[in-house]
């Protein structure tokens, strides 16, 4: 692509797109991927919109600005699937658009998070190999996935071929992980004995964070969907918390904690980056997932938008709790330079171990019988039945 400038006076530039640039598709991809709406930008997207062409453009070639996307699991194992050559239904036209909008707009994929979720469950080796294979979607044709994209076939016709196989440790646990896993174990505890009222449980768990442990702010934000009390979209944040088999509750904290990992690291990733030309977008196809990625962003680089938080909060909390949350939630984050603050991360750095241990314990020793059997599918947030 080539940037021409118009004399001065026109304030415009022209836009020289190489031969043979599927324009009206392109602009057509765009569109279905505003309507699906699976990113969410860590940044302050165009006036026109995170979906339009003319703006995407301009970024790159004007701005100068380098976009990394971080998908989330569940996309980066339907890529690896797709080259594979395989047909994987519904989502097969969102996962191809998300891939074509990378590949025509020069946008680069982060998929390390996604392979260290993997790794626990399907071993090195196993996510190794499917990192191989996403990497063939990432190198793909570009015209067989928006094809694809916009419905032409349910497949690619061509499947690719996996790269070759790299040697990360996937299986080892990030240091993020491990502090995020101590605050999800937290946030169950409170729900699982804590009496309370739903405001009474997220002020204990944000008093908790701020007095004995770090912020965690990406599970902060979860546990203001979880513990919300009218129409949250919570469905799925703790799986099986409630079952009778005590491990597959702790099985369910440890995806939560994926989730949580994956919003911090795009945090850390936007503060390092402000003022540069890279822009960090989160990519998921679990709408409950971006809306707390919406809420986490909104304590940025620039510091905390408490205005903003408590205008998403205020559709599942009474307008005296949202601000009350929001309220605690900016304290806390006003507060993190404080040598106070400082000697706290310490000692709760010391005593993570421990913290893990006895937040386990707590889950592994809850009985349904104690308190009465409720089905899973009511805790998760999903309709009975």
């Amino acid at each position: 692509m080539n940037v021409e400038p118009l004399p001065e006076e026109n304030l415009e530039v022209l836009i020289r797109l190489p031969s043979g640039f599927p324009l009206d598709d392109i602009d057509e991809l765009c569109s279905m991927l505003e309507e699906a709406d699976p990113f969410i930008p860590a940044f302050e997207p165009a006036d026109a919109g995170l979906y339009d062409l003319d703006a995407q453009l301009w970024s790159l070639l004007i701005d100068g600005n380098e976009t990394v996307i971080l998908p989330d699991r569940n996309i980066v194992s339907r890529m690896a699937r797709m080259a594979k050559g395989d047909a994987i239904g519904r989502d097969a036209r969102v996962i191809a658009g998300i891939t074509a909008f990378a590949h025509w707009l020069d946008m680069q994929m982060e998929p390390s998070i996604a392979f260290h979720e993997v790794a626990p469950q399907g071993g090195n080796a196993g996510a190794l190999e499917e990192l191989a294979w996403f990497r063939a979607a990432d190198h793909g044709d570009k015209f067989d996935f928006l094809d694809v994209a916009l419905g032409r076939r349910d497949q690619l016709a061509k499947a690719g071929t996996p790269r070759p196989l790299e040697s990360h440790d996937l299986a080892k646990r990030l240091r993020d992980w491990s502090t995020s896993y101590g605050a999800v174990l937290k946030l169950a505890d409170i729900e699982l004995n804590h009496r309370g009222k739903p405001i009474e449980k997220i002020m204990a768990l944000l008093d908790w964070l701020h007095r004995d442990y770090f912020l965690s702010g990406h599970v902060a934000m979860m546990a203001c969907v979880y513990f919300a009390p009218t129409d949250a979209p919570k469905a799925g944040l703790m799986k099986g918390l409630r079952s009778e088999d005590r491990e597959r509750a702790i099985d369910g904290a440890k995806n939560a904690t994926w989730d949580a990992v994956y919003l911090g690291s795009l945090i850390s990733m936007a503060n390092e980056s402000a003022g540069g030309p890279k822009r960090f977008i989160y990519a998921s196809l679990d709408r409950g997932a971006r809306r707390i990625a919406r809420m986490a962003l909104a304590f940025g680089a620039d510091g905390p938008h408490p205005a903003e938080i408590e205008k998403i909060l205020s559709e599942w909390w009474t307008p005296i709790e949202a601000a009350s949350i929001a309220d605690k939630l900016t304290e806390i984050v006003l507060e993190l330079d404080t040598p106070a603050m400082e000697e706290k991360r310490r000692r709760a750095s010391a005593a993570k171990p421990e913290t893990i241990a006895r937040g386990e314990l707590a889950i592994r020793s809850w009985s349904p019988k104690r308190r009465g059997k409720q089905s899973d599918a009511a805790q998760d947030g999903l309709p009975p039945g």
